[in-house]
């Protein structure tokens, strides 16, 4: 929208030009091609990933003045580097909590660790793996209330939730009654929600709402009416955590809609996992990092790193990890490229949304080149209609290349879910696309060797037995104005 704008505007300037001041009209026009020409060289010689660039030249090009001027805007983000400070500042109070209840190193560690996932995870970004914490997973939004209800009610010291959406209704009637009770009774509260994923509740009201109820309350990032480079940066996380014991993170927001209370776009099908043992420190960090992250000082975060003890008998390893769009590390898109490259018979994908680069297509491609079963199921309806149609492009070039595409014919596939081999599986927040792999918080628990995993690898031949396969013929039968739209935003994708 604001290129639109933009470039409207430099429209507008050069009619001016051709109207009123037409001896200049040459000069302005030999500007635009020299500052096109050293924004060419500049983008081509920069860092980053290409399809970024390409995004960013078209209207560049066409639209110099203004093209390069948004552009500039955008990434000389003023508060960029003091959000990395404070991140790296945050990461050296947390991580030696992390590795503190991390147990020795046992053989599944080793031999998880050839794949250079484990090794990436603990070096680069800090999350560690742990071998004595046990996995509890929801196939829907309904299945996991229940248990949260129980987790938020058994709380004894603090409570910690961190949702990209919340809304008024059933869920949240529910939860929010639970957690005034626990708060009478001394527990600690705290509550982060997305200003713009949760802009229904009027965050900045809402928040001295809660806070009147007692509830520590943080409106992520508010939004604001003017264009703030950060503001593109959202809280997409969904994490629970009570007493550092047990802990929620899935693809549900707290919304109606996620536990079927509320009818859109037919049955909302959605995953949750529940951790327990040392591996919910994981998720504690993630969400006092978040908290904490535009405090002028860091608190103190050792006392809600309560000591947990190992569950005995816990088979393979889990890592929660999460990403966020300041380390340039693309975390999610790592983890999921790494499961592909390294899978011997199957990989299994749930996203609603396929919106991806090269480095993500070749990864599935050569995937299938090499053998590797690889089916990824997407919605059949669409709830953000460019983000959709531009999914129906991309999935015409993975169809071609003989993978496996179905569309969940009940309603909406929310959940987001990476199974390699039937042994290795990420459940979590992550979607296929620009945004969840770079421009926003995320977080999920990658799992090896763990047996809940036959339970995952089950759901997912329910979701696939519920849903159509596209094929070459089934998508020439696609709407021409969805293929048409997909055509025309893709080269814009970065962007959306």
């Amino acid at each position: 929208m604001l290129s639109f704008i933009f470039a409207a505007a430099q429209l507008a300037v050069f009619f001016i030009f051709i109207a009123r001041v037409q001896k200049y009209v040459e000069f302005f026009l030999g500007l635009n091609s020299i500052l096109s020409f050293i924004f060419i060289i500049y983008l081509v010689n920069k860092s980053g990933k290409n399809e970024y660039k390409i995004a960013w030249l078209v209207p560049s090009l066409i639209f110099p003045l203004f093209g390069i001027g948004l552009y500039l805007w955008f990434h000389a983000d003023v508060r960029r580097k003091h959000i990395q400070r404070s991140l790296k500042k945050l990461r050296t109070v947390i991580e030696p909590h992390l590795i503190a209840a991390q147990p020795p190193e046992t053989a599944v560690v080793s031999e998880f660790d050839t794949t250079g996932i484990t090794h990436y995870l603990a070096r680069n970004a800090g999350f560690v793996p742990y071998a004595a914490s046990a996995v509890q997973y929801y196939p829907s939004g309904e299945a996991s209330l229940s248990d949260i209800m129980q987790a938020i009610n058994s709380a004894e010291h603090f409570i910690f939730i961190e949702f990209f959406i919340i809304n008024p209704g059933v869920m949240w009637d529910a939860l929010l009654t639970a957690l005034i009770k626990k708060r009478a009774s001394g527990v600690e509260i705290r509550v982060i929600y997305d200003s713009f994923g949760s802009i229904a509740l009027s965050p900045r009201r809402y928040e001295r709402y809660l806070e009147s109820l007692g509830i520590k309350t943080l409106a992520f990032v508010p939004v604001v009416p003017f264009i703030v480079p950060h503001q593109f940066s959202r809280d997409h996380r969904k994490i629970i955590v009570v007493d550092n014991k047990i802990g929620f993170t899935g693809g549900i927001n707290i919304s109606d809609e996620y536990i079927n209370k509320k009818p859109r776009f037919g049955y909302w099908k959605d995953t949750m996992v529940q951790l327990s043992g040392p591996a919910v420190n994981s998720l504690t960090g993630l969400f006092l990092s978040n908290w904490n992250l535009f405090e002028k000082s860091i608190e103190d975060v050792s006392p809600y790193f309560l000591p947990v003890a190992p569950v005995p008998d816990a088979d393979g390893i889990v890592i929660p990890f999460g990403d966020d769009p300041y380390d340039d590390l693309e975390n999610g898109e790592n983890v999921y490229c790494s499961m592909i490259d390294n899978a011997r018979h199957s990989v299994h994908i749930t996203t609603p949304y396929i919106v991806v680069d090269n480095q993500m297509l070749h990864s599935i491609i050569y995937a299938v080149q090499r053998g590797i079963d690889v089916t990824l199921i997407i919605p059949s309806q669409a709830d953000h209609y460019i983000t959709f149609c531009v999914g129906r492009v991309v999935i015409k070039t993975l169809i071609n290349n003989g993978v496996h595409i179905y569309s969940f014919a009940p309603g909406f596939i929310h959940a987001k879910m990476v199974i390699a081999d039937g042994q290795y599986a990420v459940v979590g927040s992550i979607n296929f696309d620009y945004r969840s792999f770079n421009n926003q918080f995320e977080s999920a628990v990658l799992m090896y060797n763990k047996k809940i995993i036959t339970d995952i690898e089950r759901d997912f031949a329910a979701i696939k037995a519920q849903s159509e396969e596209i094929t070459q013929a089934a998508y020439k039968k696609i709407p021409a104005v969805q293929r048409m739209i997909g055509w025309c935003f893709r080269l814009f994708a970065p962007l959306i």
